[in-house]
């Protein structure tokens, strides 16, 4: 039972870091950045390398492993997703998909899809839960990811940068005219988004085995919880994250792990084509 909910844990804060930055790129944007969960498996095995190759320490590994996700988010964006040539937000969510399968191959064929374990100080202690030994990573997960959504959306309720990102977020040609230099402001953001997919890849190496099998589900399952989770809304995407964690652990039982990525890749593309696209304030 305590491995069961270390998992949940674990894997739901991992999906909610990606769906964070998903939903709240959503939220600024009106586009759906399917190459958001391709940035998990960016951090996950750039910090895998700099430990096990490079022999970095753990904290010093995820943090360049962060930064290379925002690095990437930022450079995305910027550079190909984000291009004022792909006007219909249908041609960028086929792009960023695109995107995303690309840096998701690349990576797997840069690394052994063998199951390798990283050895760390946290990845053998654990923390009584409800009376159940639960693994430290996947506690320490869980709560950033929870920490994480509420961070953000305080930011944005209730600081002078949110405002900003309000006015962006309700009419980007409005908040230009106001001198607000939006196009700059978006694509920070895209490098932030960029950065929390990183830090879940980080922790899904801090919690134990990393194989590109098991680490290339999240380039769909971000976008799941995002769309499961209302587009835009951070809160219903942690909510939706921990969820889908739960459930992938039961039907996983019983279904391959093609059939449901199928299956996830198709609750995605129907929840974007057609949920509303009335934005939510995170």
């Amino acid at each position: 039972m305590s491995f069961v909910v270390g998992g949940i844990l674990g894997s739901g804060g991992v999906l909610a870091l990606g769906a964070c930055g998903f939903s709240l790129l959503y939220w600024l944007t009106g586009v759906a950045n399917l190459a958001q969960g391709s940035l998990v498996i960016v951090g996950a095995l750039s910090s895998w390398e700099l430990q096990s190759e490079l022999h970095f320490p753990v904290l010093l590994a995820g943090a360049i492993a962060v930064c290379a996700g925002f690095a990437l988010g930022y450079l995305l964006w910027r550079y190909i997703i984000g291009r004022a040539e792909l006007k219909l937000p249908l041609f960028r969510l086929i792009v960023g998909f695109a995107c995303g399968l690309g840096l998701a191959g690349g990576l797997a064929l840069l690394v052994t899809s063998n199951f390798v374990w990283i050895p760390t100080k946290t990845g053998t202690d654990q923390v009584a839960l409800a009376k159940m030994n639960v693994p430290l990573p996947d506690v320490i997960a869980g709560l950033v990811g929870v920490a994480a959504a509420l961070a953000i959306s305080w930011t944005i309720r209730s600081t002078r940068i949110g405002l900003v990102l309000r006015a962006i977020s309700d009419d980007h040609d409005a908040a230009r005219l106001l001198g607000v230099r939006s196009v700059r402001l978006v694509y920070l953001v895209a490098g932030i988004a960029g950065a929390l997919a990183a830090l879940g890849g980080v922790f899904a190496v801090w919690r134990g085995a990393v194989a590109t099998s098991e680490i290339n589900r999240y380039t769909i399952d971000v976008a799941v919880a995002g769309v499961a989770g209302r587009l835009g809304s951070l809160r219903g995407a942690v909510a939706a994250s921990f969820l889908l964690a739960a459930l992938s652990a039961v039907v996983e039982e019983w279904s391959s792990h093609r059939l449901i990525e199928l299956c996830a890749l198709g609750l995605v593309l129907a929840g974007v084509w057609l949920l509303p696209t009335r934005k939510v304030t995170p």
